[in-house]
């Protein structure tokens, strides 16, 4: 203390204050303890805390470090601060780039530093400050253009910023026909963009994706794919999709639902390293009747943003050319919803459908099975009663967990969420979450909604499969969309 004291001017004071010669070692070691007691704390905490203690704990390890890289820096310029002392005038004797860094100092203060042999701390502090705000530059910008980078990247354009006549300019609308029928579509593409004519098209369905057409830009850097299979099973080209992408190791970086009669419709930006480089794909879906179709678009990373246009316009314009739309791919039966709401709904034929005989007189249920051999793979009830039977959802949601504990599903209460049924008088709240069905990971599914009339509640449970290529959850969801989708449609004003 007396010695900094001694001292005039705050800078020689700060540099006074880094380890003498012999306490080096000492406090080399003290920081390595310091470094590790935090690090072990961050560790043993980590599951425990938020993020802002984890930020802090890192902050203190960063700077133990930057001390620790400043004993390195100090032990590794000690030699040349003693050399550079022997000189007959400081800091006139001193080289350039020396000299400079004793400028912060007075005369007096740079006697007394020599004097004492810390002529080295003076020399070495205005470069420790230096780097030192250099870090905390990199700290607060770094992360900063990361995140806007990877904001960027996981921003999901879906307007085409083109306008009709930029379009009739620059795009031409291409039939690509099929001598099968359900594969023939025409689309909108770039007039500069070529069609690889030798690339797919199929005579007949395999069962499994397959090319109809390739195109894509001059450089080869940018392609658009068209794939088309037929299912055998109602499925959402939503969770089908999402299922390959998982197979096929792409990453999802942001994705959308569109809604359609003929099941949820998938707009998904992913990103896949393919041949040791990043690109950058657009992929969506469409369906009709037995068949999901695919645009499959995709380039270079850093040409990305330059052709992400044309897939969009390639979604918008896309169209089947040969076969009428169909919304569903299986037959669906009817089922009747008469004591409250006299009407009903419909499911796939491939589900087994049984009236619910235990129910109240004015009230209606209908329990359907999805079974895959004599194993029930998926359920959905349907359950209709008149208004004054519950007193609020609450009632009603016990009710429905009631009978999902009942058919084995781990269900300890439901979190409504409401959602615009936009039709006026009518009431709508959806629930969605991870249970346990008989004892293995599952999904439940719930959607209630409420009339002048009465209740009626949606429930689907299914084991979710990792991975599931049978798409029994996929196959489950569609279902559930399906009876809900048709009662809602009958419900509406004609």
């Amino acid at each position: 203390m007396t010695d900094r004291l001694e001292l005039s001017g705050k800078m020689a004071r700060l540099a006074a204050r880094l380890p003498r010669r012999g306490r080096m070692i000492p406090a080399f070691l003290l920081l390595i303890l310091a470094l590790l007691g935090v690090s072990g704390l961050g560790w043993m905490l980590e599951a425990h805390v938020g993020g802002f203690i984890t930020r802090l704990l890192i902050t203190i390890m960063a700077f133990i470090g930057f001390l620790i890289f400043c004993l390195l820096g100090l032990m590794q310029w000690r030699p040349i601060g003693d050399r550079l002392a022997t000189l007959e005038r400081v800091p006139e004797d001193l080289p350039g780039i020396w000299r400079m860094a004793l400028l912060p100092y007075g005369r007096n203060d740079i006697e007394t530093m020599r004097a004492r042999g810390r002529l080295t701390e003076l020399l070495i502090l205005p470069f420790l400050i230096i780097v030192f705000i250099g870090f905390v530059y990199l700290a607060i910008t770094v992360p900063h253009k990361s995140h806007a980078k990877e904001s960027t990247m996981t921003e999901l354009r879906t307007s085409i910023q083109a306008t009709r006549s930029d379009i009739e300019k620059d795009y031409i609308r291409q039939s690509f026909p099929s001598p099968h029928a359900p594969f023939a579509f025409s689309v909108l593409i770039p007039r500069d963009w070529l069609w690889f004519e030798k690339e797919g098209r199929p005579t007949a369905p395999n069962g499994k994706p397959q090319l109809l057409i390739a195109y894509g830009d001059k450089t080869d850097q940018s392609l658009m794919e068209v794939l088309g299979f037929e299912v055998e099973r109602e499925m959402a080209p939503d969770d089908w999709v999402r299922e390959w992408l998982k197979v096929n190791n792409y990453e999802i970086l942001a994705a959308r639902v569109v809604p359609a009669a003929s099941g949820r419709n998938a707009d998904i930006k992913a990103r896949k390293i393919v041949n040791g480089r990043p690109v950058l794909f657009r992929i969506r879906t469409f369906k009709n009747g037995r068949y999901i179709y695919i645009l499959h678009g995709f380039s270079d990373e850093a040409r990305y943003p330059e052709v992400e246009e044309a897939f969009l316009v390639a979604a918008e314009s896309f169209q089947l050319t040969a076969v009428p739309q169909q919304n569903y791919a299986e037959p669906t039966q009817d089922l009747p919803l008469n004591k409250v709401f006299q009407l009903g709904f419909k499911m796939p034929i491939s589900w087994i459908a049984t009236p619910d005989t235990g129910v109240d007189a004015d009230s209606q249920s209908w329990t359907l099975t999805n079974k895959l051999g004599d194993a029930t793979i998926g359920i959905v009830n349907v359950f209709t009663a008149p208004r004054g039977r519950f007193k609020d959802e609450n009632a009603v949601a016990a009710m429905s967990a009631n009978w999902l504990r009942n058919n084995g599903v781990d269900f300890h209460g439901a979190n409504l969420k409401p959602v615009d049924s936009g039709m006026p008088g009518v009431w709508i709240a959806v629930e969605e979450q991870k249970v346990q069905v008989g004892g293995s990971p599952g999904l439940v599914k719930q959607t209630i909604v409420r009339t002048d009339k009465g209740w009626a509640i949606f429930t689907l449970a299914t084991k979710t499969i990792e991975p599931d290529p049978y798409l029994i959850t996929a196959i489950n969801r569609r279902g559930f969309d399906i009876a809900f989708g048709s009662f809602l449609t009958a419900m509406m004003p004609k």
